[in-house]
């Protein structure tokens, strides 16, 4: 490269030139832009540059300042915000779940706008700790405040699933007590399990169904003048002189105040230069609240996703493209009985037996080829033991090359057992019911027929479908 245009990224470089040719016609003093340069290891490189035009004594162009902040990291930081945030949601609409907490010293209650709409409040609505009381059926309501006062008394996990009044929708909340700014509070999450409760309540009324036939039941500091500049100042700002001096450059934060009082964080960068035969420091201030707030908002994110992995009532892992593991929740734990930290480095080939580990190797190398994500059921073994089925969603987390897969799993090994047995139960019933001489006939409250056996309708001379309905 011969200037620093060919070293700037093109999509910059009309910008930054369009802000030069002002700096040089006189309608600006100075300005800041955000741009990438090639570096030449061929990397792209995110700076601020700052620049100023010092004229000559007839006010001509004299000679351009440039200060280069290299502000790559930042702009990783905040990439790395928007992936936490999106592998957060990502997780929360696979599990169908909202986030909560509340502050056991103040009584604060916070939640996430999905789990507002859960309790069948409005997303954007507030919602304190009476109110999502409210929201709770009358009749589980006791049992609920039963729950928090074991966790608040005894310690133990909260848990406990209720309905939400006047809708026809059951939720499952948990949630441990955990360390906070103020004191401890409860951190957790509240997860939709409709599905499963009605797939419960299903089962259940198809075996009494057929049941009902045979059994009929159911610093530094300086001090400056406007005029004078500085007036005193301490060692350490004597040192920050005498440091920039004789590296060529000092960089350090700061805290400033601004004239309305309010303090913030700032970078300061004391470089010498020669101006008029002199050398004088040139100082640029940069103000960090953007940055510090990025870092403060990425530092919570962390907590916020740490915390819903922890208590999430699911196992939750990613793998990279060799299908090693690179992390695992709690949750994964206490799904197969192995410390998390068993998957670290390892596949499922090292955990589980080989036709298990070949579903989940064949799972894992379908969703990094095509991109997405996948709902499964993938066999595992639980902590005694036994065989286990587990329903997982699998979704890809980052782009190719260094794609990650992500995986969500819930224990539906006893479901899948109450459905067997319910299917054999119900099968039993039906075939003595159907062996039977007599016709039978089930009839709603109505007294319109809703179920049959065989032998009824062709003593009527009538099809099965001609006989339901009638009264």
């Amino acid at each position: 490269a011969t200037d620093f245009q060919s070293l700037t990224h093109p999509d910059d470089l009309g910008a930054d030139l369009e802000l030069a040719g002002q700096l040089l016609r006189g309608r600006l003093d100075t300005y800041q832009l955000e741009k990438r340069y090639f570096h030449k290891a061929g990397h792209v490189v995110h700076v601020l540059l700052a620049v100023s035009l010092v004229r000559g004594p007839e006010g001509g162009p004299g000679y351009f300042v440039c200060q280069i902040q290299d502000i790559t990291e930042r702009k990783r930081a905040e990439g790395e915000l928007r992936e936490s945030r999106s592998q957060l949601a990502l997780a929360l609409d696979a599990a169908h779940a909202g986030v909560w907490s509340l502050d056991l010293g103040t009584g604060t209650f916070a939640s996430s706008g999905r789990a507002r709409e859960l309790h069948g409040r409005p997303a954007d609505a507030p919602m304190g700790h009476a109110e999502a009381l409210r929201c709770v059926d009358p009749d589980d309501r006791p049992r609920v405040e039963a729950a928090l006062r074991r966790t608040l008394e005894a310690g133990a996990r909260y848990q406990v699933e209720y309905r939400v009044a006047g809708h026809d929708r059951w939720l499952a909340a948990f949630a441990d007590v955990q360390p906070g700014p103020g004191g401890p509070r409860l951190v957790g999450l509240v997860q939709d399990v409709t599905d499963r409760r009605r797939a419960e309540r299903a089962l259940r009324e198809s075996e009494e169904r057929y049941r009902v036939l045979f059994e009929y039941s159911s610093d530094a500091h300086l001090i400056f003048d406007e005029a004078d500049g500085i007036l005193d100042c301490n060692r350490a700002a004597v040192e920050m002189d005498a440091t920039a001096r004789r590296r060529g450059h000092h960089r350090f934060d700061w805290a400033h105040r601004r004239f309305d009082g309010e303090v913030f964080p700032c970078e300061v960068t004391l470089t010498p230069v020669t101006l008029g035969g002199r050398t004088v420091l040139l100082v640029v201030w940069h103000d960090l609240t953007a940055r510090k707030q990025a870092e403060d908002a990425l530092r919570a994110s962390e907590e916020r996703f740490q915390a819903f992995m922890d208590n999430a009532p699911f196992a939750a892992w990613m793998v990279d493209e060799d299908t090693r593991g690179v992390y695992a929740s709690r949750g994964f734990g206490r799904l197969t009985g192995l410390p998390p930290a068993a998957l670290l480095g390892r596949t499922s080939a090292d955990l589980f037996p080989p036709a298990i580990a070949a579903h989940h190797r064949a799972n894992n190398t379908r969703v990094l080829a095509t991109g997405e994500p996948l709902e499964d059921e993938e066999g595992f073994v639980r902590p005694d033991g036994s065989a286990g089925v587990a329903l997982v969603v699998k979704f890809p987390v980052g782009a190719a090359p260094g794609r990650l897969v992500g995986g969500v799993a819930i224990d539906v090994t006893e479901r899948k057992r109450a459905e067997a047995a319910l299917r054999a139960s119900e099968e039993r019933y039906r075939t003595v019911v159907q062996a039977l001489a007599e016709g039978v006939v089930v009839q709603d409250r109505a007294g319109a027929v809703v179920a049959c056996n065989d032998r009824a309708p062709a003593i009527l001379g009538l099809t099965a479908d001609q006989l339901k309905g009638l009264t």
